[in-house]
């Protein structure tokens, strides 16, 4: 249901917008259009991963110290900076294992799901490897 409630909120927030933008240019409305929306995602794309993401989703730094360094290193090789490694509490909304690679410039933050620090599998690795590598060769 709330999903339902969030979904219908951003489509009325994207639909009122193009409305708006019609309205004080009926020939460039798309434009303007493209310009707000575009602003809007390079806003969320720097906001994410330092305050959107802590609000849906529960982060605690690394404890295990053996996987921090392995982790460190598989980042640091291709010539990533790191800052920190912490655990993703997704296992709670799901059962799959993923990565995520969020955020711009220096709020760019590289995620693992719960179960990558239970079990370090080979699996696990080539997901973080192909994520940092996209972030590195800026494969958006």
């Amino acid at each position: 249901m709330q999903e339902s409630a969030d979904r219908l909120a951003m489509a009325t927030i994207v639909v009122e917008t193009a409305l708006h933008a019609h309205s004080l240019s009926p020939e460039h409305w798309w434009l303007i259009a493209w310009v707000v929306f575009l602003g809007s995602f390079v806003l969320l794309a720097q906001l994410a991963p330092v305050v959107l993401f802590p609000i849906f989703y529960k982060f605690e730094p690394l404890e295990n110290e053996e996987l921090k360094r392995r982790l460190i290193v598989l980042s640091e090789r291709p010539g990533t900076r790191v800052r920190g490694v912490y655990k993703w509490h997704l296992s709670e909304k799901s059962k799959k294992a993923n990565a995520a690679l969020t955020g711009l410039g220096a709020t760019r933050a590289s995620f693992l799901p719960t179960l990558a620090g239970q079990l370090f599998r080979r699996r696990n690795r080539s997901r973080a490897r192909a994520r940092t590598r996209h972030h590195v060769h800026r494969q958006f």
